[in-house]
């Protein structure tokens, strides 16, 4: 007797009876789907699951049937919603009970689990990873032992060998989940491979089919790019807008981010993203102090003739080489995270928790903390130099205490004096960094505060009656003049 063909309803209820369904933290909903003989945990919007759910159909109703589709997973997702398990997801590096699992995005199933005690390859992780369609394959690591991670310094131009102890430290950082990752700026003229660069640090921590982009134009289009990725690479940056120098500083501690899902309703999407992010230019990128504060920058020199090679000739020695970069940076990783608990910083700077692992990992490397704490100090300087030369308030304040040690008036009087400097040196009063008011004045500097200090300037304005008095003192005697733009 011929079997009863089912019906839609019959087809459509089967496979949501059947579909075990998972909740993310950010309530994106994930389905357990059989491929190729395994169980894998796919997103129910993604293009796998909508594939699986053609095949499904297909293979029941001999026709192609796209609305089914959408119904099957409208029901998926309001099953979730009340009956699917909560799961941890991450893009590419995720921790679970202090062990990390790195994904290499392999058809089998592979992962990396570190621990203290080493790092193994392994079958199973539980943490779902987003394999975007973006999302490359990761090589397998090998043992080399005549390779060493500082022959990566060939890769990378850097002008001297503290940059590339910084920029190495930096580069195996990447690996620490849930932790804050400073944003990496490399700064050079045309023919310093600063694109080559990005390219082969983004190889080694999350390969992708885009490697490199352009910056996108819209706020949603940047927040969609990077929850995309877990390393995401900005290319040739003139100047960043204001509104993303805040998401940028919030992207590195971790941020929330809404968006509707259509124009026509009011549903959210919101994303909860972390990440880590490389930036380059010619020039600074910014003046803005938040951003440049959670920024470590290392310039590139331009490569000379005799010493030129192709991007083709690098690429191959790269890919050569990178199962051996990968397994001793996961080997550094695991030494890292035993030394990481005991680490002592006096002093601790902003972004304490990214330079505590910079310092567990440059022990790791047999790097003295001392000694990489003063190359990662002297960084900042260099950082903080270019901000306040950058701004014409912080100029025409340092001039005003350049022979003084202290002073002490009405923060309207400073403005005052302030003005006459600026006007006096035929600077116009019409940029942005210049505080327009004395009310404008106690705003910038409260923003520039971390850096004036580390300038050894200090300040406290005190509310007094109808007026603001400020307190002034330089502790560091004669300041030098680092703002000859303006002179």
């Amino acid at each position: 007797m011929k079997e009863k063909k089912k019906s839609i309803t019959e087809i459509v209820s089967s496979i949501v009876e059947n579909t075990k369904c998972f909740i993310s933290q950010e309530r994106i909903v994930f389905a357990e789907i059989e491929k190729q003989g395994k169980l894998i945990i796919v997103s129910i919007d993604g293009e796998v699951f909508k594939n699986y759910l053609l095949y499904k159909i297909f293979t029941e109703e001999q026709k192609i049937n796209t609305d089914m589709i959408n119904h099957i997973i409208l029901l998926i997702k309001a099953k979730a919603q009340y009956d699917g398990e909560i799961i941890i997801t991450a893009n590419r590096i995720g921790v679970k009970k202090g062990i990390f699992y790195y994904d290499l995005a392999k058809e089998e199933n592979k992962y990396i689990r570190i621990t203290s005690k080493g790092y193994k390859m392994v079958r199973e992780s539980p943490i779902v990873f987003n394999k975007k369609s973006v999302t490359s394959s990761q090589v397998i690591p090998k043992v080399n032992e005549n390779y060493s991670l500082w022959e990566l310094k060939k890769y990378f131009n850097v002008v001297n060998e503290e940059d590339f102890t910084l920029l190495l430290v930096h580069i195996i950082s990447c690996f620490i989940p849930n932790t804050p990752h400073h944003i990496l700026i490399f700064l050079g003229n045309q023919g310093s491979a600063k694109t080559t660069a990005c390219r082969f640090i983004k190889k080694i921590v999350d390969p992708s089919s885009i490697d490199i982009s352009a910056m996108p134009r819209g706020k949603e289009d940047l927040i969609l790019q990077i929850s995309n990725s877990y390393m995401t690479v900005f290319d040739n940056i003139n100047r960043l807008r204001e509104e993303y120098n805040d998401i940028f500083c919030q992207l590195v501690t971790g941020g929330n981010f809404v968006k509707r899902k259509l124009y026509t309703d009011s549903d959210i999407v919101a994303y909860s993203l972390q990440c880590c992010l490389i930036l380059n230019g010619i020039n600074y990128l910014t003046n803005q102090p938040d951003l440049l504060d959670r920024s470590i920058v290392i310039p590139l020199r331009k490569i000379s003739s005799c010493d030129r090679k192709t991007e083709q000739e690098l690429s191959a020695q790269f890919k050569k080489e990178l199962p051996y970069i990968l397994h001793y940076i996961f080997q550094t990783v695991s030494k890292a995270k035993k030394i990481h608990k005991d680490i002592q910083i006096e002093n601790l700077p902003r972004m304490a928790d990214a330079v505590k692992w910079y310092c567990a990992i440059a022990e790791a490397l047999d790097i003295d903390n001392t000694d990489f704490l003063k190359i990662y100090h002297r960084n900042r300087e260099q950082i903080n130099q270019e901000i306040l030369s950058e701004n014409i308030t912080a100029y025409a304040l340092i001039q005003f205490m350049l022979y003084k040690s202290k002073w002490k008036g009405a923060v309207s009087e400073l403005w005052e004096q302030l003005k006459n400097i600026i006007e006096k040196k035929g600077i116009s009063t019409s940029q942005p960094s210049w505080a327009k008011s004395s009310s404008a004045l106690s705003r910038q500097l409260n923003k520039l505060k971390v850096n004036l200090e580390e300038a050894g300037i200090y300040f406290h304005i005190t509310n007094i009656g109808n007026y603001k008095q400020i307190s002034l003192e330089n502790k560091k005697g004669m300041i030098k003049n680092e703002l000859k733009k303006y002179n």
